[in-house]
């Protein structure tokens, strides 16, 4: 866009380039704020690299993750306002550049290298968290599960109980028909056939 001086679709890319960073941005707090254990560990330790201009060379510096997608949200939101002017000078000389073509070198520069495998370690450290929270959503599965069958059986054996102590009290006259006639029908027959046998 910006070689053919094309200014409205040029704005378009930047609004883009703006909402696609302050969705980031936002994530990024809403992922920090929801962090526990090894993620929000991670969050706050430095243990990745990422290169900085430092006059006309690159320095390589140790950061932590929040640092690191705070930094590249901010350089993203600097690198899209960079002019047609800027973008169509074809220098990238470290040292002699503006500072939105700095921010673009810097996104070029550690996108690849250094952020993305950051954001690959900070998912696999919530895959882990997740899979322990599932372990211990089955163990208490199974405990629940096991309470349940604990209690079925006291149900039953305090069942079996009542009707040992309660038999005597029953009409075994009408609680044999009733249940007879409550029978299916190719049942009733079978037993009609047994008793007259």
């Amino acid at each position: 866009a910006a070689h053919h001086y094309e200014e409205d679709e040029m704005q378009v890319f930047a609004e883009r380039i703006q909402h696609a960073a302050d969705e980031i941005a936002k994530e990024h707090t809403a992922d920090y704020q929801m962090a526990q254990g090894l993620v929000l560990e991670y969050f706050h330790s430095e243990h990745g690299k990422i290169d900085t201009m430092m006059g006309a060379d690159w320095t390589s510096r140790s950061t932590s993750y929040w640092l690191v997608m705070n930094d590249f949200v901010r350089r993203a939101r600097s690198a899209s306002t960079i002019s047609m002017d800027e973008l169509n000078n074809s220098s990238f000389i470290l040292g002699q550049i503006p500072e939105t073509k700095e921010n673009i070198a810097y996104i070029n520069q550690n996108l690849f290298r250094h952020i993305l495998p950051q954001i690959r370690d900070i998912v696999a450290r919530y895959r882990e968290q997740v899979l322990d929270f599932s372990d211990i959503s089955s163990l208490i599965s199974y405990v629940n599960l096991a309470f349940n069958t604990a209690i079925l059986v006291l149900i039953a054996l305090y069942f079996l109980r009542f009707v040992g102590k309660s038999e005597k009290n029953m009409q075994y006259m009408y609680v044999t028909t009733i249940w007879a006639l409550s029978m299916p029908p190719n049942f009733r027959k079978k037993m009609y056939h047994f008793y007259q046998k």
